[in-house]
């Protein structure tokens, strides 16, 4: 059957917006402003305040808005409820492995790293993996999945999480390269991967982490 959300006028009413918001709001940061600022300046406001101040916080207060509607609660949401161990540490050891046969695909060493790879790094990489997690699968995925019907709500998701790349890949001209190559896949794929690590843990911690590790490997690899 067609997707459809949870049958709350308010949650959807608060789905539907934050979704217009999210994308308008993004759209004018990569399009508008960063274009007129410079990247240099834009890249820690949006990924270290912009991540924590306009994805996660707002993502978390609507979560606990609707506490009682949401696939994981706040009081769970950090604290994973089934066996989490198998998706944190197979879920980093396969993109770790990922990253290692790519690098040895273009006959780079493995051991050749980004210079720019260092504790800004990091710390980017930690405020984007909890913030898109907060939003895409803390919020997005937690108020639409219904029992019965996971794969439509992480079908859904991974297209939404696709989406909030398009704005940046326009900017830097590489929308129809990606497109065409099919590389947009890697995005389609890394939100499933995230999606049902956070179902099947019931955390956003998980995802989080191992979207934080996903990013963590590309700048290092970059």
């Amino acid at each position: 059957g067609a997707f459809r959300m949870k049958h709350n006028t308010k949650l959807k009413t608060a789905w539907i917006l934050s979704v217009i918001l999210l994308y308008l709001v993004w759209s004018l940061t990569e399009l508008v402003i960063t274009p007129a600022v410079g990247e240099a300046v834009m890249e820690p406001v949006k990924e270290l305040g912009g991540k924590l101040l306009l994805w996660a916080l707002p993502a978390w207060l609507l979560i606990r808005q609707f506490d009682e509607e949401v696939c994981v609660p706040t009081r769970e949401a950090f604290r994973p409820q089934k066996r989490w161990w198998p998706w944190l540490c197979g879920g980093m050891a396969v993109m770790l492995v990922y990253q290692i046969v790519i690098k040895l695909r273009t006959g780079e060493s493995i051991l050749e790293f980004s210079p720019d790879f260092g504790a800004y790094s990091v710390l980017s990489a930690c405020c984007i993996g909890l913030g898109e997690e907060l939003v895409f699968r803390g919020w997005l995925l937690g108020a639409t999945v219904q029992p019965g019907k996971e794969w439509q709500a992480v079908a859904v998701n991974a297209v939404l999480f696709l989406c909030i790349h398009f704005p940046i890949w326009i900017r830097d001209g590489l929308f129809w390269p990606y497109i065409t190559s099919l590389a947009f896949l890697q995005i389609v794929l890394l939100s499933v991967v995230f999606a049902l690590s956070y179902l099947h843990t019931r955390s956003v911690a998980v995802p989080a982490i191992l979207h934080a590790w996903w990013d963590m490997l590309c700048f290092l690899y970059g």
